[in-house]
């Protein structure tokens, strides 16, 4: 019991439960795209979630995801774009 194994314990826990998520959701993909400070910012927690998906990962480009979304769907709601002229699809 160390410093060291129990921040890989905790990093490995919510890689896990990101996994698990994602398993519910009967989809297959090739890389996954991640957002989030607690991602962003912590390259262990990149790697261990990379390996727990054996998938190449990527960051979202945009650094605030949660108000960009709120914005978004701000637009949306008064009707200035659609969902999909946002996202663009």
């Amino acid at each position: 019991f160390d410093p060291a194994s129990l921040t890989y314990g905790v990093l490995d826990g919510i890689a896990q439960e990101l996994y698990d998520r994602y398993l519910s959701m009967n989809m297959q993909r090739s890389s996954i795209i991640a957002s989030g400070n607690a991602m962003r910012r912590n390259i262990h927690l990149q790697k261990i979630t990379a390996e727990k998906f054996g998938m190449s990962l990527e960051l979202s480009p945009l650094p605030e995801e949660a108000a960009c979304g709120a914005a978004i769907s701000g637009c949306v709601a008064e009707g200035t774009t659609t969902w999909q002229q946002a996202v663009g699809i």
